[in-house]
């Protein structure tokens, strides 16, 4: 799998990247391309293009009823590193081990799913402290994370999705504030390969 920002920047040097979503994405995206304007469309519907000309105009005329969020290259960067890493492996949180053990899920919440739940995010934000300095070793601490959360959740039985909240605990944890907790929360994102 190869990063697409290259079938994308064409026009303006100095453009930004654009994340296009909504219930009208794919009219947008094939009005961009009608008028010239390559984008690439994402596996969790939307789309990404340069932000600028027709892209632009399209995304704010109001014609659509789409969502959008003006990003760098880098962050569109570190999503298409993230996918290429982890998209063939990314799972069911509901693990399938678990499902077939005869105790899944009846393990009492009560008496130990926070415990549990905050000995996993302290040995993330440990293991994240060690790997910050690499944004492919963030990412799959961050997956670790994600599987760790997932197996907790099984367990107990709760089939509850991903909270982001526990990641903000996580980065709380780590003492890591301003550029360092905004690109460790974007690597978060990269990593769960849905983009």
């Amino acid at each position: 799998m190869i990063s697409r920002v290259s079938l994308l920047r064409r026009s303006d040097p100095a453009a930004p990247a654009v994340h296009v979503w909504g219930a009208e994405f794919e009219d947008c995206a094939m009005a961009c391309e009608l008028a010239g304007a390559p984008v690439v469309r994402l596996d969790s519907g939307g789309f990404f293009a340069e932000f600028g000309g027709v892209v632009k105009e399209h995304i704010v005329s109001g014609r659509f009823r789409v969502a959008h969020e003006v990003m760098g290259w880098d962050v569109v960067g570190l999503r298409e590193l993230g996918r290429s890493l982890f998209k063939p492996s990314v799972v069911d949180q509901e693990e399938d081990t678990y499902s077939r053990d005869p105790s899944w899920g009846t393990e009492d919440v009560e008496e130990g799913y926070d415990r549990d739940l905050a000995a996993i995010i302290s040995e993330c934000a440990r293991r994240m402290l060690l790997a910050m300095a690499d944004d492919v070793l963030s990412m799959a601490a961050w997956r670790v994370f994600d599987k760790q959360r997932g197996i907790l959740t099984a367990r107990y039985g709760l089939g509850a999705p991903e909270d982001y909240g526990e990641v903000q605990t996580v980065l709380s944890e780590m003492g890591v504030e301003g550029q360092d907790r905004e690109r460790l929360r974007q690597l978060w994102i990269a990593s769960q390969a849905w983009w």
